[in-house]
């Protein structure tokens, strides 16, 4: 019965499609028979020792994601693919479950993000970044000058 079982790298596998689970076994590397039913397509992924629970949660859609809580009786809410993980990390028990905390501190810039000269990717879109501004406070976005203006 859905909701009642803690996540497991096969009980999320288990809530794809078949065809779904031999493309995240051919993502891995690992060979998934085609022939089985599903439950024998998720036990041969999740039992080839080739994957962690993170790892198939990160090769997962929003919708996949959500369709695994559904499946194991947590909230559904919401777009975000982190957030929609790091539910079904918890209700796991993994340690590193809660999620990371922001990449960006109120007045230093990491490398990870652009820095003038870089192409930068935001909301879809390719942006060539002329400035790079520190967020104002802790938790919000840098600032990006772009040759269209500026960028969140």
């Amino acid at each position: 019965m859905p909701g009642e079982q803690q996540p497991t790298t096969r009980s999320v596998l288990a809530a794809l499609a078949k065809s779904r689970i031999v493309e995240v076994g051919r993502e891995f590397g690992v060979v998934v028979p085609t022939a089985g039913t599903k439950d024998v397509q998720a036990a041969a992924l999740a039992d080839s020792g080739q994957l962690r629970l993170q790892d198939v949660l990160g090769a997962l859609g929003r919708d996949e994601l959500k369709a695994a809580c559904r499946a194991h009786g947590l909230d559904d809410s919401g777009r975000a693919r982190p957030a929609l993980a790091a539910r079904l990390l918890q209700a796991h028990g993994a340690g590193d479950s809660v999620p990371p905390p922001p990449i960006f501190a109120a007045h230093e810039i990491p490398r990870y993000a652009p820095s003038p000269g870089d192409i930068a990717q935001v909301r879809h879109r390719k942006y060539l970044a002329l400035d790079v501004h520190a967020p104002p406070a802790e938790g919000h976005q840098t600032f990006l000058l772009t040759p269209e203006g500026p960028t969140t």
